[in-house]
């Protein structure tokens, strides 16, 4: 039933606010419809849910696994996801292809974030292993020193108003 409600709801209110479109799209439902769809808007006026979460209802139709869904089977150590998991690879290609490499991305970033020094060694030994440095990656390593060393030098100042003042200026740098 929330698949039905989620498409109509994406129907009524994929149209133009106060257009003839709306209203026929709107007549269309039945009262059951109406109240339901109206009141699955009414739940996203209120923040009680985002239009990824309806969106993610509509899917959920067409049995395809979602971006979330995705992440939450790759990381869980439960038996029989690797099976959904490749399941889903076989019945989607494109879909699993996409999120795989999404998923793999942001675990690089979150990793680039919260240890750079060590994703420094590990772009050199990467650099090192093909016998030849990517230029992004140099840029990367060039840019972690560079940060390295102003998080060095703010933190070496003894004023303590200073230091605190440089660390708001550069709070990127200290990963707040």
């Amino acid at each position: 039933m929330n698949v039905r409600i989620a498409e109509l709801h994406s129907k009524v209110f994929s149209t133009p606010r106060n257009s003839p479109e709306r209203e026929q799209a709107y007549s269309e439902l039945s009262e059951s419809d109406r109240t339901a769809v109206f009141n699955l808007e009414k739940d996203y006026i209120l923040g009680r849910i985002t239009r990824q979460d309806i969106a993610e209802m509509k899917q959920e139709g067409n049995e395809t696994m979602t971006y979330e869904q995705f992440v939450k089977k790759s990381e869980s150590g439960e038996k029989g996801t690797l099976r959904e998991l490749s399941k889903f690879a076989k019945e989607s290609q494109e879909l699993y292809r996409q999120y795989r490499e999404r998923y793999h991305r942001e675990q690089d970033d979150k990793f680039r974030r919260n240890n750079p020094e060590r994703y420094v060694y590990y772009i050199e030994q990467m650099g090192a292993g093909f016998g030849r440095k990517n230029s992004s990656k140099t840029q990367d390593i060039k840019r972690l020193e560079e940060e390295r060393k102003k998080r060095s030098e703010i933190l070496a100042i003894s004023d303590t108003m200073a230091r605190h003042k440089a660390i708001v200026e550069n709070m990127a740098l200290f990963g707040r």
